[in-house]
């Protein structure tokens, strides 16, 4: 079960049992929220009932006036209150089922864009083809708050406009570098495509992403709804594995004082030895490697923030970098090592 794109519930099992439900506390704004819920029968008749309960109310069966149908846009990046987004983004959502265009509104006032028609020149940004669901806002201040609406406009259709909620996302107070929100299971913007892993360019032992859709992690995440997962095998030449994302624009990791780089890494108990480590490149194809000095890391079931201060990646001009890489094993001198699968989260660049 996903809620406004968040997964809730991931009980894909077999048997399924009748004597057993699933629930999960859940606060929800008041206003149009999306639901989708997905099950299976393995054989016979299956029966699939979805109650809601408050400290107020008995747990029913939700009943069928809040479910509507999917008219309104959802689907929504970033998520709803979602923090520590990226000063440069691209605002996307799904369509409803039957819009035929999109009113966009975006500004820094809750209640304007609430109140805010196509007459409203500082707060409309205008109508879009039902193609195009994304929306760029352009450059956005560090650490403030903006808010913005989707409008599903169809003139032939009855009820239209469907008046969309007003979300909101707090800008980061730092340099996001990839916090892994954006990818989806789209040719061409999965996971893969952007951390290029050893499957792909041949040079070391590393796969990114999950073998089935969702590609990128949708449960062992540390903040919002997806994570990187790496498998890496060093049992066999060039016992090293990494993946590598390329930078473009270039990307100053000075701007606004921040010296520090900061990721959050996730092993799994039963992984092969290795240690994690990142590189760094800068235009002139100058890199420096830091290892993680910690040699368990990779059988650490939880996330560990790992912070390097940018003065440890040695002759790299941290105002101009092209790559970065992530890995396990030993880069400058590979020798046989263990296999297994990590996850990274929630990568940026903090002031002191």
């Amino acid at each position: 079960m996903w809620i406004d794109g968040q997964l809730i519930i991931d009980k894909w099992v077999t048997p399924t049992v009748t004597s057993e439900y699933f629930s999960v506390p859940i606060y929800l704004e008041k206003g149009i929220h999306s639901l989708v819920l997905e099950f299976y029968d393995s054989g016979g008749t299956a029966v699939e009932q979805l109650y809601w309960s408050t400290a107020t109310m008995a747990k029913v069966i939700v009943p069928a006036g809040p479910l509507q149908p999917p008219y309104h846009a959802q689907g929504i990046y970033p998520g709803g209150k979602a923090v520590d987004v990226p000063q440069e983004l691209t605002l996307s959502w799904k369509a409803g089922e039957k819009a035929a265009k999109h009113d966009v509104y975006f500004g820094d006032n809750a209640q304007a864009v609430a109140d805010a028609t196509p007459a409203s020149a500082a707060i409309y940004k205008g109508q879009q083809k039902l193609a195009d669901n994304t929306f760029a806002p352009g450059t956005l201040a560090w650490n403030k708050t903006y808010y913005w609406r989707i409008d599903e406009v169809n003139e032939t259709a009855a009820g239209s406009p469907w008046t969309g909620m007003v979300w909101s996302f707090t800008t980061a107070n730092f340099l996001v570098v990839d916090n892994m929100e954006t990818y989806t299971d789209d040719l061409g913007n999965e996971i893969f495509s952007v951390w290029v892993d050893g499957f792909t360019d041949q040079k070391s032992n590393s796969t990114v992403g999950n073998m089935q859709a969702p590609f990128a992690e949708v449960v062992v995440v540390n903040s919002g709804r997806q994570a990187l997962p790496m498998a890496y095998d060093n049992t066999k030449a060039p016992f090293f594995s990494e993946a590598q994302r390329e930078l473009a624009p270039l990307q100053d990791w000075t701007v606004n004082g921040v010296n520090t780089l900061v990721l959050y890494v996730q092993g799994i108990a039963t992984n092969g030895a290795g240690q994690v480590y990142v590189a760094i490149e800068d235009s002139a194809g100058k890199n420096a490697v830091v290892t993680n000095a910690d040699a368990t890391l990779v059988t650490k079931g939880i996330w560990t923030e790992w912070k390097i201060p940018l003065s440890q990646f040695t002759g790299v001009n941290a105002a101009k970098i092209k790559k970065m890489y992530v890995g396990v094993g030993d880069r400058k001198s590979p020798k046989v090592g263990g296999a297994g699968k990590v996850y990274f989260d929630d990568i940026g660049v903090i002031k002191p």
